[in-house]
């Protein structure tokens, strides 16, 4: 019992003592010594219309119209947060979220999808609003 307390207290020190706040199985926790701005990133994805016109295609959300915490953690993947965004799991999910009834409403007809990171306010009053920024990750044409 000691060795398996040994292994388990040296795996958290090694990987404290690297500041590994995302690794597995062993990580320390957040130091928490960055400054939360009034703005956090998001992944948008859009239905280009004929006409130019884009709409939103609603994807990764509750039916409440909210987040859990995994698709948040998915959402900061996808849009390169720790690392770039990868163009194949852009597609993957992308496909993934048309399978949902409402996506796919808002899909048909497309001739191009677009998908962005987008930075919005975190300020709840400005919860509704449109982003404060956003840049193009990926450009796809239908069918996915």
């Amino acid at each position: 019992m000691s060795v398996v307390g040994t292994l388990l207290v040296l795996g958290a020190l090694i990987q404290g003592a690297r500041g590994q706040m995302r690794s597995f199985p062993f990580a320390c926790y957040p130091t928490f010594q960055w400054i939360v701005g009034t703005e956090m990133p998001d992944l948008l994805v859009t239905a280009v219309r004929d006409s130019g016109e884009e709409v939103l295609v609603p994807q990764g959300r509750t039916a409440s119209g909210y987040r859990t915490q995994r698709q948040w953690g998915e959402i900061f993947s996808l849009v390169g947060m720790w690392g770039p965004a990868d163009p194949a799991r852009l597609r993957a999910y992308v496909a993934q979220a048309a399978r949902e009834p409402a996506a796919h409403r808002a899909l048909a007809g497309a001739v191009r999808v677009r998908v962005f990171r987008a930075e919005m306010s975190v300020v709840p009053e400005e919860r509704a609003r449109p982003p404060l920024r956003r840049s193009l990750l990926l450009e796809l044409m239908p069918p996915l």
